[in-house]
């Protein structure tokens, strides 16, 4: 299964923000359209960073009642892991675990059209495992020798 083939399933909307936004902000963008991640992207709309959930949560932790004054630029990353939509996503899911990261922003001619998180990867393989199951047990059926004449 290719990357592609993910987003496909996916809404075309990428929620972005940009690294001077307030960290309560991006928290609110998060919350608001119930995703786990944001790509910052600069005013040509380039991806710059990403930041997380769990980044801003730790940072919080750091911080303590100080956090108000952090931007999204304080807190993001900006060694991406990337991939693009011809990828296989076998591929994108060991850069995944390599890196130790959640989400990966997919790039096409320098621009992000979308992002895969852990939770796609694990979804896409269990709907391949079951596509897998159910083929082999029509196979099975259909080849059975001692189902022959059963028609």
């Amino acid at each position: 299964m290719l990357v592609k083939d993910i987003l496909r399933g996916k809404t075309k909307t990428i929620v972005t923000a940009n690294d001077s936004m307030p960290i309560d902000k991006a928290m609110a963008l998060l919350v608001e359209h119930n995703i786990g991640c944001l790509p910052i992207v600069d005013k040509d709309q380039k991806l710059v960073g990403l930041i997380t959930d769990r980044a801003i949560f730790k940072k919080i932790n750091e911080m303590k009642d100080k956090y108000l004054s952090l931007t999204v630029g304080d807190v993001m990353t900006s060694e991406l892991v990337s991939g693009e939509p011809g990828e296989d996503i076998a591929y994108v899911a060991e850069k995944m675990r390599k890196r130790w990261v959640r989400h990966v922003p997919i790039i096409e001619d320098n621009r992000i059209t979308g992002i895969i998180s852990l939770w796609d990867i694990l979804k896409a393989k269990a709907q391949t495992e079951v596509e897998n199951r159910y083929l082999k047990l029509c196979l099975n059926e259909q080849f059975n020798p001692s189902r022959a004449g059963d028609d």
